[in-house]
């Protein structure tokens, strides 16, 4: 089965979000494209990213998230908490992503690259907490120039997805048919179902597996996927 996080609430009354909405501050971001499409803001706690046609991920689905500028590269793990349509004729869609298990560290290092384009050398850099951002707004170090929503263009830090293959999942190749994902689904469904399995995670295992199952059985929203995880594959 494929890597897992921690068990997430459930979006409620047909809410495509879980969680809460980020503290930290966001900067905006210039040209940063990755394979999910374009990086709007970056935050120490998340991103916002927008993408043409329907959302080829799901809520809750776990990824790791490569931020770089410069020589510096960070690896963090996260998840989409809420997908909304966004365009004029609902053409295209936005996602929330919230970090995983990011330490006080490594969540002032995004916050660096974000806002500076580069991590600033600090000899008594000052403490982060859980959910704030790691330095005051106006600490500005020397040398260093903010990257805001007047100064975009100075931001350098990119963003890489690394995209899980949900085929693994259901034990496939990626050219099987709608028939084998079909019958996969059903079999694994069977051995997964809380009402069968009393493993403690047998709920989690079966929800993901349901989740992968809604995105891989349609057609448009498989071709997207199959998309999504070729151009990961590609920047890998």
């Amino acid at each position: 089965m494929a890597r897992r996080f921690n068990p997430r609430s459930e979006p409620r009354n047909g809410d495509d979000r879980i969680g809460s909405r980020r503290r930290a501050d966001r900067y905006p971001m210039c040209a940063a494209m990755c394979s999910l499409g374009q990086v709007v803001d970056l935050s120490a706690s998340g991103m916002r990213v927008r993408c043409p046609g329907q959302s080829p991920v799901y809520i809750g689905q776990p990824f790791w998230f490569g931020i770089s500028a410069g020589d510096k590269y960070l690896r963090v793990q996260g998840e989409p908490i809420w997908i909304r349509r966004t365009g004029l004729f609902g053409n295209a869609c936005e996602i929330g992503v919230r970090f995983v298990g990011v330490d006080s560290k490594t969540r002032a290092m995004i916050a660096d690259l974000a806002r500076y384009g580069f991590v600033p050398d600090r000899s008594e850099p000052a403490p982060a907490t859980a959910h704030t951002e790691a330095f005051e707004p106006d600490a500005i170090p020397e040398g260093a120039e903010r990257v805001g929503s007047d100064n975009a263009a100075n931001n350098a830090a990119q963003v890489e997805v690394e995209v899980p293959d949900l085929y693994e999942m259901f034990e496939l190749p990626r050219s099987a048919t709608g028939d084998d994902i079909r019958a996969a689904y059903r079999r694994l469904a069977r051995d997964l179902h809380p009402d069968s399995n009393p493993s403690a995670d047998a709920a989690e295992q079966f929800a993901e597996l349901t989740k992968a199952y809604q995105l891989l059985k349609d057609p448009g929203l498989r071709r997207r996927y199959d998309e999504l995880l070729l151009a990961s594959r590609h920047a890998a």
